[in-house]
């Protein structure tokens, strides 16, 4: 079978690690675990379309279970996702059209309207389009295109670093699913790309980043490589102080007053410049607040800028 398969493999044993070790030792929602089960069927339902291939059987049956458990993935990322958002409004909303559209479209698979039948490509099996697989290919990039928008959405609505940090690591883990269903496009313009050799890397990049982003006390703020952000600013000058001391240009105590100054001046561009609002984030009386603004010379009128 060569190397075609090992994608599907190593995938499926990575899923299956995660089930086994995620739900004890991370804090994991439901909707997670439920999309990792839905993958890890998929890598399973991929391993048996190359075993129909290379044994010559007819694989139709098996096919139109692996379509029908991407419309599943499909589904569960989109739930997935807006647990991490924290979209309240969406979920009132969005959930139940979807599930409604997902079981629509799992009793259509199993008809030829989306699809006809299978033949092989490369070294593996794919489809025949039926007359309505452009339905399938709709909902397969709404749902790609609203699942990587959400986290985006998410970010830009709450002021809660760790939602947003969150918000973060599923946009970047949701890149490589997103391009690779984009292949279905590729497909349908006449290219001969195959995502069942794609798709079990591209899942596997996301649980890996998504375990990332879940890591607990070791989460990355990736706030601090976005571009213009309050983060970025704010690293690169605590940044520019230690190199400074380290060279012996500061001395101990004015390091230490910068990279304080630095960091209030954070908190209170954070809440607004609002002096009650930062004084209640940073947990000290405002009297303290003001104190520290005199001290350590601080605009705190504009002190954002």
């Amino acid at each position: 079978m060569g190397w075609y398969i090992a994608p599907a493999i190593i995938s499926l044993l990575v899923k299956l690690l995660v089930i086994f070790f995620a739900r004890k030792k991370l804090a994991t929602s439901k909707s997670f675990i439920y999309l990792i089960i839905a993958l890890a069927m998929q890598n399973v339902l991929e391993l048996l379309l190359f075993v129909n291939f290379f044994a010559g059987s007819s694989a139709d049956l098996t096919l139109r279970f692996y379509y029908a458990c991407t419309i599943a993935v499909l589904a569960y990322t989109v739930s997935y996702v807006i647990d991490v958002a924290d979209i309240e409004v969406t979920t009132r909303f969005i959930r139940p059209v979807l599930y409604v559209t997902t079981c629509i479209i799992l009793c259509v698979i199993f008809t030829d309207t989306i699809i006809a039948g299978f033949r092989p490509i490369n070294h593996a099996i794919t489809r025949v389009s039926g007359s309505y697989y452009w339905i399938f290919q709709i909902f397969t990039l709404s749902v790609l295109v609203f699942s990587i928008s959400l986290p985006v959405v998410g970010y830009c609505r709450t002021d809660n670093p760790r939602i947003q940090i969150q918000c973060l690591y599923t946009f970047l883990s949701l890149l490589a699913p997103f391009f690779t269903g984009c292949s279905s496009i590729m497909m349908a313009a006449g290219k001969h790309v195959n995502a069942m050799i794609l798709l079990p890397l591209a899942t596997t990049v996301f649980v890996l980043i998504t375990l990332t982003g879940k890591s607990g006390d070791h989460l990355t703020d990736l706030r601090r490589f976005l571009p213009f952000s309050l983060e970025k600013k704010v690293s690169r000058e605590i940044q520019q102080v230690i190199s400074a001391y380290s060279q012996e240009e500061h001395s101990h105590a004015s390091s230490m007053n910068e990279i304080e100054r630095i960091l209030v001046q954070y908190k209170h561009a954070k809440s607004g410049n609002n002096p009650s609002k930062t004084a209640k984030s940073m947990d000290i009386p405002r009297a303290t607040l003001y104190s520290k603004f005199r001290r350590l010379n601080i605009d705190y009128t504009n002190s954002n800028k």
